[in-house]
């Protein structure tokens, strides 16, 4: 423009006060011309980075750990406490996000799973870090106490972070070669996810809310996820020898219940980390050997709910569940009332039945005198060895029963019909 029009004022010196007044004009000039497009602006911004709210939490924890505040233990503790608690929700998030892909795979979950990760042992890092020049400074032992808690925490919701690696790792793998699991096997796995998704709240809730009722129950249901955990692989293995399941997917199956008890292993840690907080003189392997030794009223009355509410003995297949229907159907049209089944309970004296019996010493003997039926069916509820003998008149039959128990009494058995 210079060139063209030849501005006079291009050939002055400047002065350092012609230079501010220059500056100042150019940046109010500059704020007028761009004020109307602020919005638009900003919108375009966004468009052009986009950042979820998650990734800002992210970002603002980190924020938190500045060394000006390592001076004032009281402040940089109660910073390092908010950044572990955003450690705690991050690695929760993340076990979730694995268990949905075992169900549903898609590459974009997988790899936010792996992206999170990183975040997570970032975490880790600086907040491994941060603590150490923290304990270097002058605390109380309520303070150094406090800080050891978060040095040995963050180590498990890092392991939680890295074991929901290893579930998207296992799912990434059915999903490519394409394999199932059995319907039983499915059912199982399923109620053991809802007992680990129940142990990962306790323990982030506990945790974040440093609430110590919430994680004492972590240990009963931690003992009932290993014992799960070996239940299954034992009904896994029966599995393998009927054919229902083949040795890859055995595999895979055997892989997901390693990083779940791993999983209850240190929610565990973490909610002895919370207890041992609250107690003078606290050891941690005392702790759990007495616990789980000892095992007062409260641990077995949260052990019973737990099994009740997880139980993987519920799952029928479709298939059985109908048959046992249509057969239970077409016993009632076809039997006459008279022919219906009646408990031993009920049972003390039938003008068509007479019951007898002795007690052996390794079996007991029933004596059924059928008067108008030429033939006896007998069902019990006990695993028993069942023997018996019609007469030729077809109006008596002696069954001899070697019961599995010994002690077992006679009345428990059922006679459905006659």
């Amino acid at each position: 423009v210079n060139a063209a029009v030849h501005f006079t004022f291009m050939d002055m010196v400047m002065s350092p006060v012609n230079i501010a007044l220059l500056n100042s004009v150019f940046r109010i000039a500059t704020i007028l011309i761009l004020a109307p497009f602020i919005s638009k602006i900003e919108k375009l911004v966004f468009f052009l980075i986009k950042d979820t709210d998650e990734d800002n939490e992210e970002q603002a924890d980190f924020d938190l750990l500045e060394e000006r505040f390592l001076d004032y233990p009281p402040l940089a503790i109660s910073q390092s406490q908010m950044a572990v608690n955003g450690m705690a929700k991050n690695a929760r998030k993340n076990l979730m996000r694995a268990f949905e892909l075992l169900t549903d795979f898609s590459d974009s979950k997988f790899n936010k799973i792996q992206e999170k990760e990183n975040m997570i042992d970032k975490y880790e890092d600086k907040l491994g870090t941060y603590l150490m020049q923290l304990s270097m400074h002058d605390m109380t032992p309520e303070q150094a106490k406090q800080t050891s808690k978060f040095l040995h925490t963050i180590s498990d919701f890092e392991r939680l972070g890295d074991h929901a690696v290893n579930i998207s790792r296992v799912a990434q793998e059915l999903h490519e070669k394409s394999r199932t699991f059995s319907e039983s096997a499915t059912y199982e796995l399923n109620v053991l996810e809802k007992a680990l998704v129940e142990i990962v709240d306790l323990t982030v809730n506990s945790f974040v809310d440093e609430d110590l009722e919430t994680a004492a129950k972590v240990e009963p249901l931690r003992e009932l996820i290993g014992i799960l955990c070996n239940d299954l692989k034992l009904r896994h293995i029966k599995r393998l020898r009927n054919g229902q399941c083949d040795l890859n997917t055995g595999f895979a199956f055997n892989d997901l219940l390693t990083n779940y008890e791993r999983i209850a292993a240190h929610c565990s840690n973490v909610a002895v980390a919370i207890l041992e907080l609250d107690s003078s003189n606290f050891d941690i392997h005392e702790y759990t050997k007495s616990v789980r030794k000892l095992k007062d009223e409260t641990y077995l009355t949260a052990f019973e709910e737990y099994e009740k509410k997880y139980d993987i003995n519920g799952y029928q297949p479709e298939a059985l569940q109908k048959r046992r229907i249509a057969r239970r159907i077409r016993t009632t049209r076809n039997l006459p009332e008279r022919r219906k089944t009646k408990t031993r309970k009920k049972i003390k004296r039938n003008k068509s039945l007479s019951i007898l019996y002795k007690k052996g010493i390794a079996h007991k003997e029933l004596f059924l005198f059928c008067i108008y039926y030429p033939y006896v069916q007998y069902r019990n509820v006990l695993s028993v060895r069942i023997l018996a003998k019609i007469n030729p008149n077809g109006r008596a039959a002696t069954i001899s029963i070697a019961a599995a128990n010994q002690e077992a009494d006679v009345e428990r058995f059922i006679v459905p019909r006659l």
